[in-house]
């Protein structure tokens, strides 16, 4: 696929993620935390949440839909970088809206330089998170546009 810069600002549809206490607690189970608010909700109200919630890297896990027109290849992706902002915590009990867009394209020699922001948006309103991802994908010469 040609790696130009139309591609940027190009957004995907929202996908929409309901979050349960269940997920939340097997997420932090198989990162073998003991943060107690993780798992337990009581512990969590004394903290001031409505319920569990969800650790920092957990909103990885909330995937957009594609992005239409961008075509990923299925092998040459590295992912070089990611980076989160938080705004409300993530409890369970929550609805997220999940949309992505390209945020950047740098193209060198043989290699994109993509950006893709992805934001987080509760049911009230509020963002949850917003992640920066940098992927660096290996072209041929015809593909870098």
């Amino acid at each position: 696929m040609p790696w130009t810069d139309d591609l940027i600002g190009r957004q995907s549809p929202q996908t929409h993620h309901h979050i349960d206490r269940c997920t939340i607690q097997q997420f932090a189970r198989a990162l073998r935390l003991t943060y107690a608010p993780y798992f337990d909700p009581e512990a969590a109200r004394q903290m001031g949440y409505s319920d569990v919630i969800a650790p920092p890297t957990f909103p990885f896990t909330l995937t957009a839909a594609p992005i239409e027109g961008l075509d990923l290849p299925p092998n040459g992706i590295i992912h070089g970088e990611q980076q989160f902002a938080y705004g409300a915590p993530i409890t369970a009990g929550d609805d997220i809206t999940v949309t992505s867009m390209v945020q950047g394209i740098k193209r060198r020699a043989n290699m994109v330089f993509l950006t893709i922001r992805t934001q987080g948006i509760n049911q009230q309103g509020e963002m949850a998170f917003t992640a920066e991802s940098l992927f660096i994908i290996t072209v041929s010469s015809q593909e870098v546009g």
